[in-house]
């Protein structure tokens, strides 16, 4: 029995022994794991790739040359150690879209494949898509507009999904990949399964902490280091890198990954999960790297950084917060000379029904410290605006926390009255609630009204990095004229270029 299996059964015996009035306990675990990667393919489109597209195309029509295949991936890794699988469902809201003639689908049947060979979601096309493997491995008829489903076998079988992660579990895999095909001749059907939508698929995953888990690990690591290439401890180049690996031994252990995390002492860096260390602000991080087979193993080592240039947009965690480009804003947005312009075509019953949303990428490591949430907002007529973070992954849980008065004492922001004219706010929150596999999702809500809201400078970083915006000093970019002020005593000031600031 591993460590992690040992220590869940302790947990359990400790409930049993002190809650003398409980009655029942669950030894159960769910967890929800949200898309890696997803894109989909169309014979129609056959080298246009259709990454970033937030709704998928499933159908076989061959009349129209317009078949359509997607492809799902999902990070399996965080399953181990933590008992045998009880179920296994493929989660998805098969919403067809609502543009005619799309809604006269009477049925939409779908296979889905499991995929074992590599792909890219920035790459894939119909003229370069890699084969599924041939066995279906679970199917499903999902036809009702806007219905969440939960695909987990063939007909009556219910285990053939599960069977399909125990294997990946055994052969030690990170990620599991799908291939959803048609079924039958469904011409026009392109449906919201994608990561980038109100309902993203996911896969639901249930675990039973008495049962031995599939890929049950044998052999654990004794020993952990890590190492880099001739031994380097320094980055003096500007956003430079260090690929970082971890040493495990021996060599037969059955798990060879780590989980890598950053803890920034002076210096400033991020870690990918294959331990590519970015260095952002100079001075010294602690790298470390955790076993994940439930020996508990913990290495460490010391990188010092020079040479580098912290910039605003890179302490920023927002994306394109000054719209420089819509590329990670999706929803009812237009970008009109440099400002984001949200509003949707109808009032919506709720102001989130119609949003404008970007995905974050918070690093799980940094959710602990304290965060300045900012934007500059103004509107041509006086409405209301709501803004949030939400956890697509787990419930749509507002998982950050806030005393602002504007909060409700979480990551969740009423603005009544949206001022005319160009107007910061600054919110504190912090995300210690934040869930490990947190989907995390920053939406302005603008359904109360069809009056655009003017947005823009959206930021979220660090209440050290946003106090130090004081410090920043932009050289070149300002006239001032003349020098000295004139006997008028007036003053000029000229930009170089439209919109700057």
């Amino acid at each position: 029995m591993n460590l992690n299996l040992l220590r869940n059964k302790l947990a359990l015996v400790i409930v049993l022994l002190t809650g003398s009035a409980i009655t029942s306990f669950s030894q159960q675990d769910s967890t929800k794991i949200k898309v890696a990667e997803d894109v989909f393919v169309s014979q129609q489109d056959p080298s246009v790739n259709k990454n970033g597209e937030t709704d998928m195309g499933v159908s076989i029509d061959e009349k129209n040359s317009d078949s359509r295949e997607t492809y799902l991936k999902f990070d399996i890794s965080g399953l181990s150690g933590k008992g045998g699988l009880v179920s296994v469902d493929l989660s998805m809201v098969a919403a067809v879209k609502k543009e005619a003639p799309w809604t006269l689908i009477p049925h939409l049947y779908i296979n889905i494949f499991g995929c074992t060979k590599p792909w890219s979601e920035t790459t894939l096309t119909w003229n370069n898509k890699v084969d599924s493997d041939p066995e279906i491995i679970a199917e499903g008829d999902i036809t009702a507009e806007g219905g969440r489903y939960e695909i987990n076998g063939i007909g009556a079988d219910t285990t053939t999904l599960k069977k399909y992660i125990e294997t990946a579990m055994k052969n030690h895999q990170q990620f599991v990949s799908f291939v959803i095909k048609g079924k039958q001749e469904t011409p026009n059907s392109r449906i919201w399964i994608s990561d980038m939508i109100w309902e993203p698929a996911r896969l639901i995953v249930v675990q039973d902490v008495d049962l031995d888990e599939p890929g049950y690990v044998v052999v654990e690591a004794q020993s952990l280091s890590i190492a880099s290439a001739n031994n380097a401890t320094t980055i003096s180049v500007d956003n430079g890198s260090l690929q970082l690996n971890a040493a495990i031994l021996p060599v037969n252990a059955d798990i060879k990954r780590v989980q890598w995390s950053v803890l920034d002492e002076s210096g400033k860096a991020t870690i990918s999960p294959d331990g590519l260390l970015t260095a952002l602000d100079n001075g010294t991080v602690n790298v470390i790297a955790d076993a994940i087979d439930g020996s508990w193993l913990r290495a460490e080592t010391v990188i010092t950084i020079t040479g580098q240039d912290y910039t605003w947009a890179e302490k920023n965690i927002i994306v394109n917060g000054d719209f420089s480009s819509n590329s990670t804003w999706y929803g009812n947005v237009n970008i009109v000379d440099g400002v984001g312009m949200f509003a949707p075509e109808t009032v919506t019953t709720n102001p989130w029904d119609a949003g404008v949303i970007q995905e974050m990428k918070l690093p799980y490591d940094k959710k602990d410290l304290n965060y300045i949430f900012s934007f500059q907002i103004h509107s041509d007529e006086d409405r209301s605006l709501l803004v949030f973070m939400q956890d697509h992954n787990n419930d749509y849980t507002k998982y950050g926390i806030s005393t602002d008065a504007e909060s409700n004492g979480s990551s969740w922001w009423t603005i009544e009255h949206v001022p005319s004219t160009p107007t910061f706010y600054h919110f504190h929150v912090n995300f210690t609630n934040m869930a490990v596999n947190c989907s995390q999702h920053l939406t302005f809500g603008v359904g109360s009204s069809i009056s655009p809201i003017y947005v823009d400078s959206v930021s979220l970083m660090t209440a050290e990095d946003f106090a130090s915006k004081a410090l920043t000093i932009h050289n070149n970019n300002l006239k001032v004229y003349p020098n000295p002020v004139g006997a008028a005593n007036e003053l000029t000031v000229s930009l170089a270029t439209e919109n700057e600031r």
